[in-house]
């Protein structure tokens, strides 16, 4: 088992100022440098929850984490459809802003 699991997901759901839902998102981005971690993050739902906490903006730290979990995954082409059907690509493009903190697949913004 790659340790992805609902719990984890579920706490993303909380409020994003609190340190929990940071701590669950850089798991998520720590797990999914695997290509097994990456699969279980799409298979329990992961990528909408953290696309909902990366869409916080540039001035939540869980947001920049967020965006580095989806950034670990779309590092996996074959995860490119999900992140870009669940406005996860938009939401990194928005976050990324062209500072360097983040960076992703470029080609994953292409169509969005």
């Amino acid at each position: 088992e790659a340790g992805v699991g609902p719990r984890l997901v579920a706490l993303l759901g909380e409020d994003p100022e609190l340190q929990p839902v940071a701590a669950a998102a850089q798991t998520i981005r720590n797990l999914a440098h695997e290509r097994a971690g990456a699969a279980a993050a799409c298979q329990v739902g992961a990528i909408p929850a953290l696309a909902a906490v990366a869409a916080r903006g540039q001035g939540c730290e869980a947001a920049w984490r967020a965006g580095a979990a989806l950034a670990q995954i779309a590092d996996w082409r074959e995860f490119w459809p999900e992140l870009r059907s669940t406005a996860a690509a938009a939401a990194l493009g928005a976050l990324a802003g062209g500072n360097g903190r983040l960076t992703f697949p470029r080609g994953l913004l292409e169509d969005v």
